[in-house]
Formats: structure tokens, C-alpha cells, sequence
């Protein structure tokens, strides 16, 4: 699921001088994510690995949240706060296979614990200038001081290449 414009029943909602790309550009992956976890398409496709690109990842905890309210899923308050299970948080990206692409500038350490280190994977989109480039990307997570070293290669080697079948 990746970002785009083209659909001209949306774009007709909103008056893009005043929305400028989220709702009718950056939105689209979330539609798409929450429509294919609620109805459970990758039970149907075993193997197909899913990837949300270009959209952040900062959406993913209220997406999950939704979710588990409408399957009226049990919760519990733990030291970090609720605790879904491994229904809601990272087993279900795994089992899954959704791969969601992060921005540099993200709160990762918060998001690893929604989505888990082998589920992200960097986003930035080089040749365009748009909203999702980041020229600096790799340099940053790299330096980064608040996610393990484990997650800083998997975001930006092991879990794309695992997502693009490389």
C-alpha cells in the first residue's frame, strides 16, 4: 500500500489548499491497513508479505487501538501502559507479514513497541520531493541512541529485504 492521489472520489472531499496531502495522499495506506487486518486478508494469502509505505508509522498504535475496540478485544494496564496482547502488537505484524515504513524523525522506541523491530523498515523516498523524502535518513537512524542496534540494522537492511523479497 504506498501513498498516491488518484482516486477522484476522494479528492473531491476534500479542497487540497487547505488539506495539502494527508487526507487524500497520506491517508490512503491507513484505509488500507485497517480494511486488511479487519477482514483478515492475509489468512487468505499465506504467503504474501504486505508493505505501508510512505505514510509514517506514527498511525499504527491508533489503527490498532480501533481495531481492538471493534473486536471488543480484552485489555490490561501494565508498567508501559495497555497491554492488547499479542493479537494487537507486534505478533500480529509478524504473523501477518505487514511492514510498515518509519520515518528517521519518528518516536521508533515508542512505535517497536506496537509494531516490534522485525515489522519496520525505513522509508524515504529519494527521487521525489515530496513529503516522504528525507535525504538524511540513514545517517540518522544510525545515530539514533534510543532504539537497540538489533533494530537500527533491521529497519534499514534485514526487514526490507525481506519485504521486497531481495
Amino acid at each position: 500500500m504506498h501513498t498516491g492521489g488518484g482516486s477522484p472520489a476522494v479528492t473531491r472531499v476534500f479542497d487540497i489548499e487547505y488539506s495539502h496531502v494527508l487526507p487524500h495522499v497520506r491517508i490512503s495506506p491507513v484505509f488500507g491497513f485497517r480494511d486488511i487486518v479487519a477482514n483478515k486478508v492475509p489468512e487468505r494469502f499465506p504467503r504474501l508479505r504486505f508493505g505501508f509505505i510512505e505514510a509514517a508509522s506514527s498511525w499504527v498504535p491508533y489503527i490498532l487501538h480501533v481495531l481492538r475496540r471493534a473486536a471488543k478485544a480484552p485489555i490490561t494496564i501494565g508498567p508501559l501502559g495497555p497491554e492488547w496482547g499479542d493479537r494487537w502488537g507486534p505478533q500480529l505484524f509478524q504473523d501477518y507479514r505487514l511492514l510498515i515504513a518509519c520515518e528517521a524523525d519518528e518516536d521508533l522506541g515508542y512505535l517497536l513497541r506496537f509494531i516490534g523491530e522485525d515489522n519496520l523498515v525505513v522509508g524515504s523516498d529519494y527521487g521525489h520531493q515530496d513529503p516522504s523524502r528525507d535525504d538524511g535518513t540513514v545517517p540518522l537512524i544510525r545515530r539514533r541512541e534510543d532504539i537497540p542496534a538489533s533494530a537500527k540494522e533491521k529497519i534499514l537492511s534485514d526487514n526490507p529485504r525481506r519485504l521486497y523479497g531481495l
